[in-house]
């Protein structure tokens, strides 16, 4: 009946869309745990012992192996939750260590466009997962110096002098004046591209107006 369709719990409506797994690569676990939490474990309708049934199927290497050896229980559950978030939270030190090295690893860019464009986006990359783990970026002055030496010192004096950027700015600051500083590269190269390409096409165009004017000249000076 409608009544009974209405009634009916929440936790028998599976949900359509695949849930992500996680292989123990402690950069998935922001995006895992996210989606999980959000679509399974936040459910108060779905039983703990349901939960626990959705979430070892998703599991790999060792986070699965992290959890070998609870049997999938209504008591166990939390357990299980409990192991995940304490070896692979997003807010573990253990994480911060690693975004701070694969900063440091990040080499120098050249001056082309494409180098300082692939360069940001691997250094934002990180401070984004930095800011998810709860660390204040904007506190650590050394990130400044960090972040300026993977640009070409071109780069640093436009900062200055068009942005106002300084050694002494804070790492927010200088991020979104690189971005713009970038982006306006970018754009400044596609007008200058459209430009040419339209050059180029005006004189082709001008270069098949001559030959057919020219041919439809000789053609009739030519005597019969």
């Amino acid at each position: 009946s409608r009544r009974q369709c209405i009634d009916r719990p929440e936790f028998m409506k599976v949900p359509k869309l695949p849930l992500p797994t996680f292989d123990g690569d402690l950069f998935k676990w922001p995006e895992f745990w996210g989606v999980f939490r959000r679509t399974i474990h936040d459910r108060p309708d779905m039983p703990a012992v349901l939960k626990f049934a959705h979430l070892r199927p998703q599991l790999r290497g060792t986070a699965l192996d992290s959890i070998d050896g609870l049997h999938t229980t209504e008591e166990n559950y939390q357990v299980a939750i409990d192991i995940l978030l304490q070896r692979f939270d997003r807010r573990g030190q253990r994480l911060v260590t690693m975004l701070y090295g694969q900063l440091r690893r990040v080499p120098t860019c050249g001056n082309s466009r494409e180098e300082k464009r692939r360069t940001f986006d691997t250094c934002e990359k990180i401070f984004r997962q930095l800011e998810q783990a709860l660390e204040d970026v904007d506190a650590n002055q050394a990130l400044v110096l960090e972040f300026l030496g993977k640009f070409p010192s071109s780069i640093v004096r436009d900062l200055e002098r068009n942005y106002g950027v300084n050694p002494e700015s804070r790492v927010s600051e200088i991020r979104r004046s690189i971005a713009s500083l970038i982006t306006d590269l970018e754009t400044s190269y596609g007008f200058h591209e459209d430009l040419n390409a339209f050059r180029n096409h005006r004189n082709r165009e001008a270069c098949t107006t001559f030959v057919a004017e020219s041919t439809q000249r000789t053609s009739v000076e030519e005597p019969y």
